[in-house]
């Protein structure tokens, strides 16, 4: 597939998009780049590079520790706190 590049002076991958197969490969008319790749999964903007024709993502990088999962916000833990105390209030008694 044939994908479009912008990189920082350093080569580095700073945006990725799809072109259209028919798109030349090479430099752009805007000062891009366009490449051919079989896969875009190691495409990781801020963390990978242009070396030889191909976009190679930083050693090491795990995009998971990049972005990871937030944790429950403080009105989320209110409610789970307040959940916990009308449980205990109740006793786990039936409601009728």
């Amino acid at each position: 597939m044939k994908i479009k590049i912008w990189l920082d002076e350093q080569n580095r991958l700073t945006n990725w998009a799809y072109q259209a197969e028919d798109a030349k490969v090479g430099p752009t008319e805007d000062g891009q780049q366009i490449i051919e790749a079989d896969d875009v999964s190691h495409f990781f903007e801020g963390h990978a590079s242009l070396v030889d024709g191909k976009i190679v993502a930083d050693e090491g990088y795990d995009p998971a520790n990049d972005h990871p999962l937030p944790g429950p916000s403080p009105e989320q833990q209110m409610i789970a706190e307040l959940y916990a105390r009308v449980t205990k209030i109740e006793g786990g008694e039936k409601n009728e």
